[in-house]
């Protein structure tokens, strides 16, 4: 579903990756690690938002290197801190991602009021609170059912009823998806399957 071969990215001639390999199949990872060991650079990476300096990564069948647009379209990411144009509403930005990913700006609509955001759809993004801001950009993670979601810190800034939403996004997933999530908290760890960090060195 996932697989990584001979990952490796420098960073100011730092070596963040080094011949990263692993083959994860379908399901809900809680990819954990010390901070600053790699994790957030290897979401990036899986979501075409860096370019490695060497490797092959292929998101359910679909190399990202020969075919990015495919293989973008199969992904669901929300980064570390998520950004908009100035100015975007929710409701501009999920519109956006809808056409990009081929879903429905409808349906995320829906799935924003499961996570209280009936009052923020309108607003621009730059003008919300961090947890509010956050909460859009993980609805927009969702658009268009993408076979891989790669999720970091999703429950950053989440009030107690937004992380049960999570929580059961997360659980409802269909078993031919996979969710890669980096993630500290403990109380989402309940509904994934333990990955330590690093994977695959040099396998």
């Amino acid at each position: 579903m996932l697989q990584c071969r001979n990952l490796t990215f420098h960073y100011q001639g730092r070596a963040v990756l080094d011949g990263i390999n692993f083959d994860l199949p379908a399901g809900r990872w809680n990819l954990t690690g010390a901070n600053g060991s790699g994790k957030s650079t290897l979401l990036k990476l899986l979501a075409g938002v860096l370019e490695p300096d060497a490797g092959q990564i292929e998101l359910a069948g679909v190399n990202l290197s020969s075919d990015p647009e495919a293989a973008k379209r199969r992904i669901g990411y929300l980064p570390d801190q998520a950004r908009a144009y100035p100015g975007m509403t929710p409701c501009e930005l999920w519109r956006m991602v809808a056409e990009l990913r081929g879903g429905d700006a409808q349906a995320a609509v829906a799935h924003a009021l499961r996570y209280g955001l009936a009052d923020f759809i309108d607003r621009p993004l730059d003008k919300l609170s961090f947890g509010t801001g956050r909460k859009c950009f993980l609805v927009a993670a969702w658009i268009g059912d993408p076979l891989v979601l790669l999720l970091d810190e999703p429950s950053d800034g989440l009030d107690a009823a937004s992380v049960r939403q999570l929580k059961a996004d997360l659980a409802a997933l269909p078993e031919d998806r996979l969710a890669l999530v980096a993630n500290h908290d403990q109380s989402l760890a309940a509904v994934l399957q333990p990955l330590s960090w690093p994977v695959g060195v040099g396998a």
